[in-house]
């Protein structure tokens, strides 16, 4: 092949005239002579002794039609030949075939010029290593099933001006045009206009270039892998994979995937493969898709799309939208798309706003470390359904948008930026909304004022966040005077709808609801219009506030429709001396209807107690709407005079530096401290239970325990416990930096046993006082045995009085207490009892030396 290329090897279909490189044809045929079937006199086929070249490698062969009118001349391989050039001629509207069969040629360089015509058949396979070139007009070149075209020095589809060809691969067929540098081009259009079209057949191509031509899909692959430039494509039926390389310059103008009677898809795969620098717009017909996958990334302008197709970004790939122009996923009718970005892959848009309307579209966003980010300059950057107006965002006329779903899981996050205007809008009718799953988050940021998230135009929708999803909203969220029949769910533990400002409800028959440990945070809550219907209900939720003077407004009676039902209030960074009578004030929370069991929390914040005799949580109490107090957060305050824990009531403090201003008395069973230091400033009295989770307790005043105290933990300050201290949970301890008298009972739990085994301990770092009782019980999985021994209490100094109770632990026969050292270094032990007989023989040598010691007193010994 080296010396073909040497000496300029040519072979050309179609053409009306060619001189080979300055040497005469080796074999000419032509037809003179026109028939009524249009074909030559004598069909030729290539492979007929003495009528075909190949005796040599320098053979040309020509194909001349001299007849004017719309002839046929076929040329038929059969035979495998390498040849220079063939030269096919004809008349101004003529066509010359040359058709492989079963055959293999090999050539350097293939021209198809004016009607020239190049069919590869089943078995046949055409080797080019120089360039393949439709030229002139109405080219056309077919590769049908079983037929193979290797360009390897690359393939143009009309070059030239004013030129139209076409190159069809049907089902079957293979066109591969690369070679081993990466390098070969498929060119479609360029001066002229070219038509690549897919039949179910198979494309490889290491460039494509569509400068002034279409492709068109029917079914199978194209497959590029190096690079690609466009300027206007249509994809129908069939894939197109992109893999590995830069495809640079994709949508210089537009792309469309599908046709209206076709679908296509195009998928963008592989951690090598780019697709860069978009300006143009991206249509996907219906039924077609785009995915972009494993580690792949895309850049495409404005995105629009008709009805049940996918765009899909999946496993840690990469989808941009930089177009300056709105983007326009969904509009008017436009039924049953879907939009997935998922597995850690991320969808990053920027310069304008997004619609999603229609019917039954879908919006998924999944998985860990899975991004969406939607950004602008002013306006909205999202809008739900469909809607009037403009500001930044291509919207459909109102009133069109239902059942779309817009879904955010499984640790997903969206974040959208705009610098003024609304972030986001509900339009249409029956739209869902959802955030859910832990970690999953949908974020306002870089807002300067104005909606946050709007509801327009819209009824019966629903925006949920469950288990654990979140949603911050810069600005308010609002449903204004249009709305109807919505509804806001926030339910689950952590789920989190966090307001810079507050919700109002301006419509009519809406409803928000918080339930199940879910939170709304907001600076106020208004509920619309008097006798509007709207209803903002907690269910076992959180109200949470930001302010300290929280608006409440509910256009109707005081208490009228803002509902707190074995829910939470809870203030959240407010250190502005929150004053608690607001839960009985009727311009701020004692407008709310309490009912059941509520709870008032701290969440970072400061409290001041201006109630006469302080704070008491119990069920039917003075602070007559919390029966629970709760301190969560950094930092916590209740200053004041003192806050009492009463019958029904209970009190957590998690995670927190809290303090107390006045006397803290627990009368209820049910007090905490989890992983928190609590400065109990004028004292602390127990006579309910306390229980210490790795918990610190300081402060003044006398700390007495007439209950119960238990855990794990450090008491600072001199304590007396007259009640029980149970250390734990077990094995575990309680340690008192100062003095502790103990008047009442120590509960302490043994382990495995040996020399020495585990037990709970009280240390006490100063003087250990008092007589109190000391009882005794095991875990139950171990076998007590002679030597075991426990170390109880450890102190500095003091002689206390404790007494033994180990009625509870059934030791084995033989086996007795040993007390001994209890209140000398705080140890027990386990002794054996002594067998009857040896106790005789002691009994025995004791009464004969007290009838000794007589007999000697009267001997006068």
């Amino acid at each position: 092949m080296a010396m073909l290329i040497s000496r300029c090897l040519i072979l050309i279909v179609g053409l009306g005239c060619f001189v080979p490189c300055g040497r005469a044809a080796d074999y000419t045929w032509t037809n003179t002579t026109a028939n009524t079937s249009g074909f030559w006199t004598n069909d030729i086929l290539w492979g007929t002794p003495g009528n075909y070249p190949g005796s040599t490698a320098t053979d040309n062969a020509y194909l001349t039609n001299s007849i004017a009118g719309a002839y046929t001349n076929i040329l038929n391989f059969t035979l495998p030949n390498t040849i220079s050039t063939l030269v096919v001629s004809n008349s101004s509207n003529g066509q010359s075939w040359l058709v492989l069969t079963n055959a293999t040629l090999n050539n350097d360089t293939l021209v198809v010029g004016s009607g020239g015509r190049l069919r590869v058949d089943n078995g046949g396979l055409l080797n080019n290593t120089t360039s393949f070139t439709l030229t002139g007009t109405n080219g056309l070149v077919t590769l049908n099933s079983g037929g193979s075209v290797r360009a390897l020095g690359g393939l143009i589809l009309s070059p030239n001006a004013d030129t139209t060809n076409t190159l069809t691969v049907n089902a079957g067929g293979s066109l591969f045009v690369t070679n081993s540098a990466g390098t070969s081009a498929l060119v479609v259009g360029g001066g002229g206009r070219g038509t690549l079209t897919l039949n179910n057949g198979s494309i490889t191509a290491d460039q494509l270039y569509v400068t002034n031509g279409t492709i068109a899909f029917r079914g199978g692959t194209l497959t590029t892998l190096n690079g690609a430039t466009y300027s206007g494509m249509t994809l129908g039926t069939g894939t197109w994979v992109m893999a590995g390389g830069i495809h640079t310059n994709l949508l210089v103008s537009t792309f469309t995937i599908g046709s209206a009677a076709e679908t296509g898809a195009v998928l963008v795969t592989g951690s090598s493969t780019v697709l860069a620098n978009p300006s143009g717009q991206l249509t996907l017909t219906t039924g077609s898709s785009l995915t972009v996958s494993n580690g792949a990334q895309a850049s495409i302008g404005v995105i629009a799309s008709t009805s049940y197709t996918l765009i899909k970004v999946s496993s840690n790939a990469v989808l941009r939208s930089v177009g300056g122009n709105a983007l326009s996923v969904w509009g008017g009718a436009d039924t049953g798309n879907q939009i997935l970005v998922e597995n850690g892959s991320q969808w990053l848009h920027s310069s304008s706003g997004i619609s999603f309307g229609g019917i039954s579209n879908t919006l998924l966003f999944a998985g860990t470390n899975s991004f969406v980010r939607l950004s602008m300059g002013s306006g909205r950057t999202v809008a739900f359904g469909n809607g009037s107006g403009s500001q930044g965002i291509v919207q459909p006329a109102s009133g069109n948008g239902a059942y779309d779903s817009f879904i955010v899981s499984n640790g997903a996050r969206l974040v959208t930026l705009v610098v003024s205007g609304t972030h986001a809008t509900f339009y249409g009718a029956s739209n869902s909304f959802v955030v859910t799953g832990s970690g999953s988050l949908y974020s306002n940021l870089f807002h300067t004022g104005g909606y946050g998230y709007n509801w327009k135009y819209a009824y019966s929708n629903t925006m949920t966040v469950a288990d654990g999803g979140e949603v911050f909203v810069n600005g308010y969220m609002r449903l204004d005077s249009s709305n109807t029949n919505n509804l806001l769910l926030v339910r689950d533990a952590n789920s989190l709808v966090r307001l810079e400002t507050d919700l109002r409800l301006d419509g009519f028959n809406n409803t928000i609801l918080i339930s199940n440990g879910g939170i709304l945070e907001t600076s106020g809550l208004s509920n619309g219009v008097a006798d509007a219907g709207n209803v903002i209900t907690n269910f076992g939720g959180v109200y949470q506030f930001t302010t300290a003077t929280p608006t409440i407004t509910t256009n109707g009676a005081v208490g009228g429709s803002i509902f707190l039902s074995d829910g939470v209030i809870a203030f959240r960074n407010v250190s502005s001396g929150l004053h608690l009578t607001n839960n009985t004030d009727t311009t701020r929370l004692g407008r709310l209807t309490y009912s059941g069991d509520n709870t008032l929390r701290l969440n970072n914040s400061t409290a001041t107690n201006s109630v006469a005799g302080g704070y008491t949580f119990q069920t039917g109490g003075a602070f007559n709407n919390y029966n629970r107090l709760e301190l969560v957060g950094a930092t916590n305050a209740l200053t004041g005079t003192g806050v009492t824990i009463g019958s029904g009531g209970s009190f957590l403090a998690s995670n927190t530096v809290a303090t107390f201003g006045g006397v803290f008395t627990n009368l209820s069973a049910n007090a905490r401290l989890v992983e928190s230091v609590v400065n109990f400033t004028n004292g602390l009295h127990v006579v309910g239970t306390l229980s210490l989770v790795n918990s610190y307790v300081k402060g003044g005043g006398a700390k007495t325990v007439a209950g119960r105290l238990e855990g794990n933990g450090i008491v600072v300050g001199d304590a007396t416990v007259s009640g029980v201290i149970a250390p734990g949970f077990s094995p575990g301890s309680i340690t008192f930096s100062n003095n502790f008298t103990l008047t009442g009972t120590a509960e302490m739990e043994l382990f495995s046993g040996g020399n020495l085994g585990a037990s709970d301990k009280i240390n006490v770092l100063g003087a250990l006082a008092g007589g109190g009782l000391v009882q005794v019980t095991t875990n139950g999985t171990f076998v007590i045995a002679v030597g075991d021994k426990w170390d109880l209490f450890d102190w500095s100094s003091g002689t206390p009085a404790l007494t033994f109770d180990g009625s509870a632990v059934a030791l084995g026969a033989g086996l007795s207490w040993d007390v001994s050292q209890l209140n000398v270094d705080g140890t027990i032990g386990v002794i054996l009892i002594p067998e009857p007989s040896a106790m005789l023989l002691v009994l025995a040598g004791f009464g004969l030396w007290l009838v000794v010691g007589q007999w000697r007193l009267r001997r006068g010994w």
